[in-house]
């Protein structure tokens, strides 16, 4: 009976022994998956805050590509070229607005695309290329009655307006990203809830 002795000792060290390592490999694994999403979570919030000021520079762009339609004096070939950085610009906000979907940044993916609607609103644009007309012309139009005119210039405000609070709204949705991105794991919960 005694010789069974060692043997029960070896196998009894030898569990002892396995378990230890399980759970030591367990809590490693754990520890490599918790800064794997940290490092994840880092890399998110820098693309995120990236993807943000470049379509809030790209929104301003547009601002001012309007602005130099509205208000410079322009021959066609300019306009036409303001008219296409306007349609980039506004590309652009699309992509961005995907990119950030697939971030999983639904917060501010959703104000991009809304900034996108802004830049693209027909409205904005119609009167602004019907403004351009104005300033590239040396008198008033004579085609378009003061009223139309008035109109014209209250749509335009007005679209500046709308652009200026959905680059507003694009900030405030991207603080509110970060700040998210800064308390939680990228896998659990979901700021736009």
């Amino acid at each position: 009976m005694t010789s069974w002795l060692p043997l029960i000792g070896s196998l009894l060290i030898a569990s002892v022994t396995l378990i230890g390592i399980t759970i030591n490999n367990r809590t490693n694994n754990l520890a490599i998956a918790a800064a794997e999403e940290r490092e994840h979570r880092k890399w998110q919030r820098e693309a995120v805050l990236r993807l943000c000021g470049e379509a809030v520079e790209t929104a301003l762009h547009a601002q001012a590509d309007y602005d130099r339609l509205v208000y410079d004096i322009l021959d066609e070939v300019q306009e036409d070229e303001l008219r296409k950085l306007v349609e980039d610009h506004a590309r652009k906000l699309g992509a961005t607005a995907a990119m950030l979907h697939m971030l999983n940044a639904r917060l501010v993916g959703d104000a991009s695309a809304k900034l996108q609607a802004a830049v693209t609103d027909s409205g904005f644009r119609s009167a602004a290329t019907a403004l351009a007309h104005r300033a590239a012309a040396d008198e008033p139009m004579p085609h378009f009655s003061s009223t139309t005119l008035e109109t014209l210039e209250k749509k335009f405000e007005e679209g500046l307006k709308r652009l200026e609070a959905a680059r507003m709204t694009l900030t405030q949705a991207a603080g509110t990203e970060l700040r998210w991105l800064n308390d939680h794991s990228f896998s659990s919960g979901d700021p736009a809830l």
